[in-house]
């Protein structure tokens, strides 16, 4: 039993390859025909597919020149030097000779653009139809429409459109707004509440008080000074001498 389960496992890991091979068969066909009736478009798309399923050599070829025919000039060349680096067989030998011629080519009539950019700042970054790129040589593009972006904290600053033809050296300049530092914004202190106080209202003042505390103070001022003076001229005044006194009664006239 077990061996009767081994043999079914190796039926089916024999027969997977081979369907893979007959579905890649059939659209390798498939972009012949296309290649054929110049939809190059089909044809890219079939031989992406059977390449995908079964890397053969020369699908990889025909991968290329159908890359070439839809001016994706990039992949196309990444086509013709990948097809080289394999081995040669019998059958791939007439067409390494295409694939070398090609490259140069390719080399000739791939587009670059260089960017220049003003006023960028040290976080900025630049960005080729949503890829980064760099300002430091020209950069290989497709021919076609392509982004050129500026992105300063994930938010486009700059950006422009430009069309490339097939052979362009074309360069593009981007002037970047200035970075403007914004302080942090300092929220205020509350203020607190406001204190209640109470005052209280002031005793209403009677008419004429001051004229009486004055007429009490000089009244008894006067009498102070009145009783000094009198116990002064008492004290300080000398007796006086009187000849007779004491050798007559109270009430006698002296006789001259």
């Amino acid at each position: 039993m077990q061996t009767r389960r081994l043999i079914v496992i190796v039926a089916l890991a024999v027969a997977a390859p081979r369907a893979h091979a007959d579905e890649a068969s059939t659209l390798k066909q498939q972009g012949l025909k296309a290649a054929q009736n110049k939809n190059w478009e089909l044809a890219r798309e079939r031989f992406e597919q059977s390449y995908a399923l079964d890397p053969r050599p020369l699908t990889l070829f025909n991968l290329a020149v159908a890359q070439e025919h839809t001016d994706k000039l990039i992949a196309a060349r990444e086509s013709y030097a990948v097809f080289l680096e394999q081995a040669a067989t019998g059958e791939s030998e007439p067409f390494r000779k295409l694939a070398r011629d090609a490259i140069p080519t390719l080399d000739k009539v791939i587009p670059t653009l260089r960017i220049r950019a003003t006023g960028l700042a040290a976080d900025d970054r630049i960005e080729v139809d949503g890829r980064e790129a760099s300002t430091a040589a020209p950069i290989p593009l497709d021919p076609g429409s392509h982004t050129i972006a500026v992105r300063r904290s994930r938010e486009a600053i700059a950006q422009r459109t430009v069309a490339l033809a097939r052979a362009a050296r074309d360069e593009v300049e981007l002037v970047v707004p200035v970075a403007v530092l914004v302080p942090p914004r300092v929220e205020p202190r509350p203020e607190p509440p406001p204190r209640l106080t109470f005052e209280q209202p002031a005793a209403p003042q009677r008419e004429h008080s001051s004229f009486v505390r004055s007429r009490w103070f000089w009244g008894v001022t006067a009498a102070v000074v009145l009783i000094g003076a009198g116990a002064t001229y008492y004290y300080l005044t000398p007796p006086t001498r009187d000849p007779t006194r004491g050798t007559l009664g109270p009430g006698v006239l002296p006789v001259p």
